[in-house]
């Protein structure tokens, strides 16, 4: 059975992990202490404009989340 992909936008995105904005972003962000590369990158809905949509697929969201139970 194929999975369906779903996006989600940056609000269900803090919402499900409770976490705020900027905690969000310094996990993405590679100059920051709280970097986590094991952290789901966001996709830009249009990637030729500067401002464009961002989204994140749910299963990735959901995978990390799992694993971030596994480690303790």
């Amino acid at each position: 059975m194929h999975a369906e992909i779903q996006f989600i936008r940056l609000p269900q995105v803090l919402e499900r992990l409770g976490i705020s904005r900027s905690t969000l972003y310094a996990k993405l962000n590679k100059n920051s202490p709280y970097y986590d590369p094991t952290f789901p990158k966001q996709i830009k809905l249009n990637p030729n404009s500067f401002r464009s949509a961002v989204v994140w697929i749910l299963h990735e969201i959901i995978q990390w989340q799992k694993d971030q139970m596994n480690k303790r």
